[in-house]
């Protein structure tokens, strides 16, 4: 598993990571890690660490700003949703972030009238005053059956609020007997009284075994023990790489190819995965490419992992990044080395800036082909619309 001090000084869409901040308590116990942030138009924010990898959050929000303006508003006026019919533009609700959100003022089917946010008419979560719902939630439920639950009568009602549950009373296929909630029956929220849950973490611990066997660079040793996440297990596995190190990996990792080395092997990678996008592409390049301007200690040239000659005549310098490039690793040098790896990063950057060259760095966190595809799919994307758009 990947540890989360690996993410100090990656780059996930807008945002740069700066350091690890206190953990953040979960409501169900569990701890998740925070990073500060700081994002490309100079502000600085506080982010999950599962929210950076997995892409939910790209920026300090500038983006969400930037895309909205000039965005023509929808009319909404005549359509209808759910029982709601859209009547005209109400007043702008002013949320809490201070953005504004829009409002229309509708009609429901039963006569009444209501101001309602677009982004909940669209999304379909509110589709009545309340009065589908109690329609809906007011039959008899008795002798049905929703997932293992069997009903076999009324419960007591509970109070959340002002509002009334309505309880049904179930038995369960494994013998248990509990009050539900008649929504949660409904919304198959609730399937059972747990037991299906239990028994389905249970069969997600079979596991296949690795010992011995190689994914990558990696060659397992031994199993180690499972850890629990709130969406099931994840099996370790002890794992020992071409370079010596010794290292627990996720079997998900290993079979999905998503961890292939400790990190001393990502670079080799990368640069193959860029070569073989550039290659299917057709695009005319050089590896290991240098300006005898651009020279680190002791006059030693510094070379970009590739130069792509554009069409405009312009050049793409690429840099493949590896974990060496973010923070000390002790098998390229530790915190000597990494040091002077980070100015020479910072040279080759400002010659790009001064010599009108575009630039394009692709971190190691890209372990696959398909997202290094990504990444260079997108960068063309918007260099070809800037250069149309000239």
């Amino acid at each position: 598993m990947r540890e989360q001090t690996d993410l100090i000084g990656c780059v996930f869409g807008d945002l740069t990571v700066l350091k690890r901040v206190d953990d953040e308590c979960l409501t169900n116990g569990h701890k998740t890690a925070k990073y500060l942030c700081v994002c490309i138009c100079g502000n600085e924010c506080i982010v999950r660490g599962t929210s950076l990898v997995n892409g939910h959050t790209k920026s300090c929000g500038c983006r969400r700003k930037r895309s909205m303006i000039g965005v023509n508003l929808e009319d909404l006026t005549g359509r209808r949703f759910g029982r709601w019919t859209v009547m005209h533009r109400a007043e702008s609700a002013i949320e809490p972030s201070g953005r504004k959100a829009t409002v229309w003022h509708c009609k429901c089917d039963c006569g009444t009238e209501k101001d309602i946010r677009a982004s909940s008419l669209k999304a379909g979560t509110t589709l009545s005053c309340g009065c589908y719902k109690a329609n809906r939630l007011g039959r008899d439920l008795t002798g049905q059956r929703f997932g293992r639950w069997a009903v076999v009568g009324r419960g007591l009602d509970k109070t959340c609020g002002k509002r009334l549950l309505r309880t049904w009373t179930c038995v369960c296929d494994c013998g248990t007997v509990r009050d539900v909630g008649e929504n949660s029956l409904i919304t198959g929220k609730s399937v059972s009284c747990g037991c299906y849950r239990k028994e389905r973490a249970a069969e997600s611990i079979t596991y296949t075994d690795l010992t011995g066997q190689r994914f990558g660079h990696w060659t397992v040793l031994r199993k180690l023990k499972s850890i629990k996440f709130p969406s099931g297990y994840a099996q370790l596995w002890e794992c020992k790489c071409d370079c010596g190190t010794v290292k627990s990996v996720e079997q998900s990792m290993l079979k999905s190819g998503m961890s292939r080395s400790c990190g001393c092997q990502n670079v080799h990678q990368l640069e193959s995965d860029v070569r073989q996008y550039l290659d299917e592409h057709n695009m005319s390049y050089k590896t290991q490419f240098m300006f005898c301007d651009l020279v680190g200690d002791g006059g030693i040239p510094l070379r970009y992992d590739f130069c792509v000659m554009l069409s405009d005549g312009n050049y793409l310098l690429i840099e493949c990044q590896g974990e060496q490039h973010y923070r000390p690793v002790k098998y390229f040098g530790g915190d000597e080395a990494f040091l002077r790896r980070v100015e020479y990063d910072k040279r080759k950057r400002e010659y790009a800036d001064i010599h009108g060259f575009l630039f394009l760095e692709i971190p190691y966190v890209r372990r696959t082909y398909e997202a290094v595809s990504n990444d260079l799919d997108e960068f063309f994307k918007e260099y070809n619309s800037t250069k149309n758009n000239k």
